[in-house]
């Protein structure tokens, strides 16, 4: 079993490793956000683009809403499926599909209780947003 030094150590280094692609993340979101751009710099760190006109671009934003539209209104498929499976088999497959149903339609009525959204469009959000995906498998 590690230590607690050696476990603040994995996280330290899970950070240092990750960082590059949070870094990238943050700017993406940024797109998202429409943030104003400011053009780049040369070698001498003075802008390029003085005494131009920029503008900021739309177009992240609007593929970015289009492919969450897409994911949230998707048909969750949830499907336990043996081939050649007999009738008491299938049955109880059945059974464990209903089950998975309502458990997404209880963790859906809890979230609009809090005035949360859908957790199909809350993961399809963090997915596409912030780069972050979670799954679970039964």
């Amino acid at each position: 079993m590690p230590t607690p030094e050696q476990i603040i150590e994995i996280v330290n280094r899970m950070e240092r490793e990750r960082s590059a692609l949070h870094e990238r993340m943050d700017k993406d979101f940024d797109r998202y956000n429409l943030v104003a751009y400011q053009g780049e710099t040369d070698e001498d760190g003075s802008p390029t683009l003085d005494g131009n006109k920029k503008f900021t671009s739309n177009d992240p934003r609007t593929a970015l809403n289009l492919a969450l539209h897409l994911l949230g209104t998707a048909p969750a498929l949830i499907r336990v499926r043996k081939p050649k499976a007999k009738k008491p088999q299938r049955e109880l497959d059945n059974r464990k599909e209903l089950f998975a149903i309502g458990i997404l339609e209880a963790a859906n009525t809890r979230r609009s209780d809090l005035a949360m959204p859908a957790l199909q469009d809350a993961l399809a959000a963090q997915c596409l947003l912030r780069g972050r995906c979670a799954q679970r498998v039964l």
